[in-house]
């Protein structure tokens, strides 16, 4: 029993490095939440790198095809279904505003699920 009372007395006064085990274990918690949100960051920063060099893909795509188009102008034998590039520009711009609008309304239904959760916390 006394050998019991010990053990409990070195985690009550911390055994290490003067701190209590439950302070080491939320100590770690938080590095971990550190590590995990450089991590989220780091992949945001991909992410945004990834949409940036595929809009300027989508942008040489649109020149190239207008250059083409004006060079074969002169021909009457052109397919009736190609875009003009200012129409394939405009399709792209309305893409781009069409995903920020659903990035945002789904950031709305998190904070709105936020929200619902905690008035149902209150009650």
């Amino acid at each position: 029993m006394a050998a019991a009372l010990a053990v409990m007395n070195g985690y009550r006064r911390g055994a290490i490095f003067g701190l209590t085990v439950a302070e080491i274990f939320i100590l770690l918690a938080f590095l971990l939440l550190i590590a995990l949100l450089g991590l989220k960051v780091e992949e945001e920063e991909n992410l945004s790198q990834a949409n940036t060099s595929s809009i300027e893909t989508a942008l040489k795509i649109v020149e190239s095809l207008g250059e083409e188009r004006r060079s074969q102008a002169n021909t009457s034998s052109m397919p009736r279904v190609w875009v003009l590039p200012e129409e394939i520009e405009t399709l792209v711009n309305t893409a781009i505003e069409a995903h920020a609008a659903q990035e945002q309304a789904e950031a709305s239904r998190a904070i709105a699920e936020i929200g619902r959760a905690a008035g149902r916390e209150r009650v």
